[in-house]
C-alpha cells in the first residue's frame, strides 16, 4: 500500500528538517525499511553544559518550521499538521518540563503528535538545542531580575555563579538536568534539606526569576565578540613593501626563505572548506558510524552500502541512481565522499547484520546542504518472541457484507528489547497469530499468504523479523477475516504475546459479553453510527481471548456494493483514530477502501472491459469522493495523490452523466 508506505517515510526522511507536510507526495525508494532506533540512551544529562548560544542555530533550522521562530508554534509548516504544536514558550508548558524530557522527546521523537526523532544531532547538539528552547519563555528583563534576587538571597550559600558544592551546586549537570522550573521554584518557596524556603522573603515574580535564573546557571557561558577597534585608514599602496631590518635598512630575504628563517613556497590561495568545493562541484558527503545496539563489540569488515534514488513524482516510481558499497573501520565509522547531489534526491544506508537488513534515516537532498549524517544501528538476534509486546490491539466487527461478519484486526507490536526477532528456521515465522475457528478469507494490508504470510495449524505466521522500536513506536499489522453470520457465537483467540490493551469494537445493537471485558461505553464515529467498545488490559503472552458475540446491527448493513460501503469506511477510520493510531488510519482505510471499491490495479484489469461499465455504482463512487476528501482534510493523505485519486473518481463519475 503505497500511501501507508508514504506516511511511515515521511516521519523517518523529514526527521532532519524538523517538520513533517502532509502536503508532499513523498513515497519511499525501493528496498527502504524503516530505520531502527539507536541504542538505549545513556544518561539524561549532558557530558559538557549545554551551550543556548548554539541551540540557537539548530532551532531555526530544525524546530522553528513548526514550533515557530519564538517558539509559539506557529511555524510556517504548522498549518499543514492535523494536530497543534506545542508552543514551547507558553510558560504553562515550559515549566513543567525538565531539560532531560525535552531530551528525551527530541531524541525520540513522538510520532503520534507527528514529531519525528532527531537522531541526526549529535547528543551534544540535542541538549544545546533543548538549552535554547527552555530559555523561550524568560525575557532579559525577568532574567535580569532573576539575578539581581540571586545576588541578595542565593549566592552567599551557592556562590556567585552557582557552583559551591557544598550547599548544592545549581552548575552540576546531572542534578539540573532533572529539575523543571516547578521544581525549583517549589525549592525556592518551600526550601529543601537544609535550604530554607523564601516565601515570605520573596514574591511569587521574584521567585519565578529567580528560578528562571538558576535554571541559567548550568549552561555553557557564551563568548563574548570582541568590540572591533578603530583603526587607522591605509594609504594605498601601489608597491609591494619591502620588509626592513631592525636598523631600518631593507631586507631582501633569499628566495624560498621568509624573514624569520622558515621555508617559502610559492603563494596558494587559501583553501575553501570542504563544504563549499562540494557546494561548488555538486557533491556530497555522507558520513555515520554503525553502532552495534546490543552492547556488543562491532565485528571487523562491516560493510555499508549507500543508496541513491531520483524520484519521478508523475508515476511515483523512484530509479536508484546511487549504489555504492565501502567498508567501516574499526569503530564503525564509514564514509562516502564526492556523491552528485542534485536537490530532492533521496539517500540512505544500508548494513545487513546477520541476515537482516538495517537502515539509516532517509535523506532528501535540500538547497545548500552537502554533508549529511546516516547513523546505522544494528543489533544481535534471538528467536524468542517473548520480547515482544502488542502495544494495542483493535478488533473491530463489521456486518456490511450479507451472511457473514467480518472481522478487522489491527496490532501496534513493539520490540523493546536489544535483540531482532528472526524465524528459528528458513521459513519459519518469527511471531504467529492465531484465528478462531470456522475463520476464512484471511487476507492482509501489506503482503500475502505465500509471500510475507504463511498458514500454521491454528492461524497464520509472519516471516518478517522484528528489530528493535523506539518508546512510542511499533511495527503495524493489519489483517481481517470472515465467520460465519450467527445469532450468537463463542469466539476464542489465543494471543501470542504480551497484549498492553486489547479493544473490541462492535456496531450498536451488537453484543460483547465475556470475562475481564469493559464496557468502554459508545464512540460517535461522526458520520453514520457508533461503536460500542469493550477493553481487557494486559493479557500475558499466551493468554486466551474467550468472548461471545450476539444480535445484528440497529443500523441496517449494506453490502459492499451500496453506498454504505464508505460510510463503513468512515467509521472504520474514526473508530481507530479515536485511539489515536496515527499510522495504521491511512492503511487501514486503503485496506478497506481497495478491498469493496476495487483496487487500481483491478482497474487496470479491467481496461479491456467495456469504458462505460463500472463495477461500483455512481452513489458508490460519490461515497468513495467523500471519503477521500474526508480523509486529506484530516491530512492523512498526501496533496498530489489526493489529487490524482481524486480526478480518477470524477473521471469514473462523469462516464454516468453520458
Amino acid at each position: 500500500m503505497k500511501f501507508r508506505i508514504v506516511l511511515l517515510l515521511a516521519f523517518a526522511a523529514l526527521a532532519l528538517s524538523g517538520c513533517i507536510s502532509l502536503a508532499d507526495d513523498i513515497t519511499p525508494p525501493p528496498g527502504y525499511k524503516t530505520p531502527t532506533p539507536r541504542p538505549t540512551m545513556g544518561p539524561l544529562y549532558p557530558a559538557n553544559p549545554p551551550s543556548a548560544q548554539r541551540g540557537a542555530e539548530i532551532y531555526a533550522e530544525k524546530c522553528a518550521p513548526c514550533h515557530g521562530d519564538t517558539g509559539l508554534g506557529n511555524g510556517p509548516d504548522s498549518a499543514n499538521l492535523p494536530n497543534p504544536v506545542p508552543a514551547l514558550a507558553a510558560y504553562e508548558i515550559a515549566k513543567n518540563a525538565s531539560p532531560a524530557a525535552w531530551f528525551t522527546i527530541v531524541t525520540q521523537g513522538n510520532i503520534e503528535k507527528f514529531m519525528p526523532p532527531f537522531n541526526s544531532l549529535t547528543e551534544q547538539q540535542r541538549w544545546d538545542v533543548v538549552a535554547f528552547a527552555q530559555g523561550l519563555n524568560a525575557d532579559e528583563e525577568k532574567l535580569s531580575r532573576g539575578r539581581e534576587v540571586y545576588e541578595a538571597s542565593c549566592a552567599q550559600c551557592h556562590g556567585a555563579n552557582g557552583s559551591q558544592p557544598t550547599n548544592g551546586s545549581l552548575t552540576d549537570l546531572q542534578t539540573m538536568a532533572g529539575y523543571s522550573l516547578t521544581d525549583l521554584i517549589n525549592f525556592t518557596s518551600n526550601g529543601t534539606g537544609e535550604m530554607p524556603g523564601f516565601s515570605a522573603q520573596l514574591t511569587a515574580d521574584d521567585i519565578s526569576a529567580v528560578a528562571a535564573y538558576t535554571r541559567s546557571l548550568w549552561l555553557a557561558t557564551a563568548q563574548p565578540t570582541a568590540a572591533p577597534q578603530p583603526t587607522a585608514t591605509p594609504e594605498p599602496v601601489t608597491e609591494t613593501p619591502e620588509a626592513t631590518s631592525a636598523e631600518g635598512e631593507a631586507a631582501t630575504p633569499e628566495a624560498g626563505i621568509t624573514p624569520d628563517g622558515t621555508e617559502q613556497t610559492e603563494a596558494e590561495p587559501a583553501p575553501e572548506s570542504t563544504e563549499t568545493e562540494a557546494a561548488l562541484a555538486g557533491t556530497g558527503s555522507f558520513s555515520g558510524q554503525v553502532v552495534h545496539g546490543s552492547g556488543e563489540k562491532l565485528p571487523a569488515g562491516v560493510k555499508v552500502v549507500l543508496h541513491g534514488f531520483d524520484h519521478d513524482f508523475t508515476t511515483s516510481q523512484f530509479t536508484e541512481i546511487v549504489t555504492i558499497e565501502t567498508e567501516a573501520d574499526a569503530d564503525g565509522f564509514f564514509l562516502f565522499e564526492n556523491i552528485e547531489i542534485p536537490e530532492g534526491r533521496a539517500f540512505y544506508a544500508s548494513v545487513t547484520f546477520d541476515g537482516f537488513e538495517y537502515s539509516s534515516e532517509a535523506v532528501f537532498v535540500q538547497a545548500d546542504q552537502v554533508i549529511f549524517d546516516l547513523p546505522v544501528t544494528v543489533f544481535a538476534t534471538t528467536t524468542d518472541p517473548s520480547v515482544l509486546l502488542a502495544q494495542q490491539l483493535h478488533i473491530l466487527f463489521d456486518y456490511s457484507k450479507p451472511g457473514v461478519v467480518q472481522v478487522i484486526q489491527f496490532y501496534v507490536i513493539a520490540n523493546p528489547s536489544t535483540t531482532t526477532v528472526i524465524p528459528a528456521e528458513e521459513g519459519l515465522p518469527a511471531l504467529t497469530f492465531n484465528l478462531p475457528q470456522g475463520a476464512t478469507n484471511l487476507q492482509f494490508e501489506n503482503g500475502a499468504l505465500g509471500g510475507r504470510f504463511v498458514l500454521t495449524g491454528d492461524g497464520f505466521g509472519d516471516l518478517q523479523p522484528l528489530a528493535p522500536t523506539s518508546e512510542g513506536n511499533g511495527y503495524q499489522l493489519i489483517y481481517a477475516y470472515e465467520l460465519p453470520l450467527q445469532d450468537s457465537q463463542e469466539i476464542r483467540q489465543t494471543i501470542n504475546m504480551k497484549a498492553s490493551t486489547v479493544s473490541i469494537l462492535a456496531p450498536l445493537g451488537v453484543t460483547i459479553t465475556g470475562e475481564n471485558l469493559v464496557d468502554g461505553g459508545q464512540q460517535d464515529m461522526g458520520t453514520g453510527g457508533s461503536f460500542q467498545i469493550y477493553t481487557v488490559s494486559d493479557l500475558q503472552a499466551g493468554s486466551e481471548l474467550a468472548f461471545t458475540i450476539a444480535g445484528t446491527p440497529s443500523q441496517p448493513a449494506t453490502s459492499p456494493t451500496t453506498s454504505g460501503t464508505d460510510d463503513t469506511t468512515r467509521n472504520i477510520i474514526i473508530a481507530i483514530g479515536a485511539f489515536g493510531i496515527g499510522l495504521i488510519l491511512a492503511g487501514a482505510y486503503l485496506f478497506w477502501r481497495d478491498r469493496q471499491l476495487g483496487t487500481d490495479d483491478d482497474d487496470d484489469e479491467d481496461d479491456n472491459a467495456d469504458e462505460d461499465e463500472d463495477p461500483a455504482g455512481e452513489e458508490d463512487i460519490l461515497d468513495a469522493i467523500i471519503a477521500l476528501d474526508d480523509q486529506f482534510r484530516v491530512g492523512n493523505i498526501p496533496e498530489e495523490a489526493y489529487r490524482q485519486r481524486r480526478a480518477e473518481l470524477k473521471a469514473r463519475l462523469k462516464k454516468f452523466s453520458k
